[in-house]
This record gives structure tokens, C-alpha cells and sequence, in this order.
């Protein structure tokens, strides 16, 4: 796990990271995620083994749902932006997208933290691209090129297009 002492803790905090994962998303074409869905940090050993985590309750209307983001203290902006970015892509493909694989959900949630980390020109960012691009986990890092692949394929409208629920 990567910890940093420098890491996103504090509200005023917190919030300037979702609007710099909002202002990405809006220039992807991905819009739509509730701008109030509460961000609660919790220390590692309440996360379960996750940096991150959404817990939502779908209500009978597909646009409605209730959304909690948890994030674990101590990770590094840049680190921190993506899971983010990564959790609140979850609540996009709840709101609007098909009923979708596990890898493809995490494929596609990977991808949106990539982009993230590609906003960033640093060693940090590339290393955490190349990271998640040899993760040879068959959800996260299968799920990941397969969603790259479409990317490449379809661009940003089309992925979202062959997301979305008709």
C-alpha cells in the first residue's frame, strides 16, 4: 500500500479532489454523478483490505439512488484522486449503465482512474498507469485492458454509449 504523509485528509481537501475527478469526467462526456455524495475517510484497518469503497442503496427508480463513498486515510493526492475517480464511477454505472460483468464494471472504473493519473504528468502518475496496467488480477487488471481496448475501439462517447441501459 502506498502512504504518504502528505496525504487527503481534511474536508476542504476532500472536496478539491472530487472537483478535480468532476471537472476530468465532464471533459470525458461522463456526467451525471451526484456532486453530493458524502466522502467519509476511515483508517485501513476498517477498510478491509480496500482503499476505497461505495455502498449505495438502489431505490425502484433507476436515477435515483443513495450513494456513501469510505476512503482510506493516509494515500497521496494524486493516488487518492484516482480511487476516487474509481469509486465514483461506480455510482455512474448504477445511475445509468447496463447490468454489466464484475470485470467489466472494474474495468471500466479502472479506466476512469487512469485517466486520472494521465492528467498528471509525473513518474508518480506513470508509475501507477503501468502499475494498473500489468495487474494480473483477472477482475481489476483483465477488466482494465478490456475496457482500455474498448476505449481505443470506441473513444469515450461510444464506451459510454455501450454502457449505458436502453
Amino acid at each position: 500500500m502506498i502512504i504518504a504523509s502528505t496525504s487527503e485528509t481534511t474536508d476542504s481537501k476532500v472536496e478539491q479532489c472530487r472537483q478535480k475527478v468532476i471537472n476530468v469526467f465532464n471533459d470525458l462526456g461522463i456526467t451525471g454523478i451526484p456532486l453530493t455524495i458524502p466522502i467519509s475517510m476511515k483508517p485501513t484497518d476498517e477498510m478491509d483490505g480496500t482503499l476505497g469503497h461505495i455502498y449505495y442503496y438502489k431505490t425502484r427508480k433507476p436515477s435515483l439512488a443513495d450513494f456513501h463513498i469510505f476512503m482510506t486515510y493516509g494515500l497521496p493526492k494524486l493516488y487518492f484522486q484516482g480511487v476516487l475517480a474509481h469509486e465514483m464511477l461506480h455510482s455512474w454505472l448504477v445511475l445509468y449503465g447496463r447490468e454489466v460483468t464484475n470485470d467489466e464494471n472494474e474495468g471500466f472504473c479502472n479506466l476512469g482512474k487512469a485517466f486520472i493519473y494521465t492528467k498528471d504528468d509525473s513518474d508518480f502518475a506513470r508509475y501507477l498507469i503501468k502499475q494498473m496496467y500489468k495487474n494480473e488480477d483477472v477482475v481489476y487488471g483483465d477488466g482494465y485492458r478490456l475496457q482500455k481496448q474498448r476505449y481505443e475501439k470506441l473513444g469515450w462517447a461510444g464506451l459510454l454509449e455501450s454502457l449505458r441501459h436502453k
